[in-house]
């Protein structure tokens, strides 16, 4: 089995059409793994099983008669992750502003790294307190 012929399905109604759910910010910040949703059935999963090709084309996708009738929670961990970025971010300025108030330039530190830290803390407080549209 070669990873090049694999497939992803869905596992709900066996179809191939998935895509890539881009609506949490923290994905390309934070590192935090993107989910994937089935653009027939709505099913939502960080993870889809796969299947070589030539298996899928026999997969028999099932119909789909009301997207709306089913719930399928995406908000799993985001509470958790949102309050991170509220703790963390300002305490990243925090910090970033101490060691800018103490610098010594006689131990050789380098400016750039408080510097890093109020940026990242500035980007956490946003992404912790931007509110949703």
């Amino acid at each position: 089995m070669s990873k090049e012929n694999m497939v992803i399905f869905c596992p709900k109604c066996n179809s191939t059409d998935i895509r890539m759910d881009n609506n949490n910010v923290l994905i390309g910040v934070a590192g935090v793994p993107a989910d994937y949703i089935c653009t027939n059935c709505g099913y939502t999963a960080r993870v889809f099983p796969e299947l070589e090709e030539s298996e899928a084309k026999k997969l028999v996708v099932k119909k789909v008669a009301d997207k709306a009738t089913e719930k399928v929670d995406v908000q799993y961990g985001r509470f958790e992750v949102n309050i991170l970025w509220k703790i963390f971010g300002p305490l990243m300025i925090l910090v970033g502003i101490y060691m800018l108030i103490t610098y010594d330039n006689a131990l050789d530190q380098t400016v750039a790294l408080p510097i890093i830290l109020i940026v990242l803390g500035a980007l956490a407080s946003y992404f912790g307190y931007k509110k949703k549209t």
